[in-house]
């Protein structure tokens, strides 16, 4: 079944900011503090439209289809998504007194946010599971 472009474009600005409240809590426990909701905001659509950039291309230099990743690439694609999160961090988010994190709060940052997501996506597997909403 094909997705319509307008859902895909709903589904994309709900999830930058879905996204941005991530960035928010995961600064907060990983560096101290919580950026602007607006700078949060232009990370995450950063993280996100790059991200979907280098997806695009590794798929078409790798000639590989559509479909669920196998392991391997499963472990290649978080770490690159771990590390583009990071850099984006790096280049946006800036301390309370206007400095640039370091690159290594900024790949703390993006731990933590992957760590809460991988949570969140235990919660929802275990809730549908248990709800009969996902077959068993």
């Amino acid at each position: 079944m094909q997705m319509s472009p307008a859902f895909g474009l709903v589904a994309a600005l709900i999830g930058v900011r879905v996204g941005a409240l991530l960035i928010r809590l995961a600064t907060r426990l990983a560096a101290g503090f919580t950026p602007a909701f607006r700078i949060a905001l232009m990370a995450a659509a950063a993280s996100y439209l790059i991200s979907l950039l280098v997806g695009e291309g590794l798929q078409k230099a790798t000639g590989r289809q559509a479909g669920p990743p196998d392991a391997g690439s499963l472990i290649l694609i978080l770490a690159i998504g771990f590390l583009i999160q990071a850099a984006v961090y790096y280049v946006v988010l800036r301390d309370p007194l206007g400095n640039r994190l370091s690159l290594g709060k900024a790949c703390a940052i993006s731990g933590v946010q992957m760590a809460i997501v991988a949570a969140l996506g235990v919660v929802l597997g275990v809730v549908l599971l248990a709800t009969g909403a996902l077959p068993g």
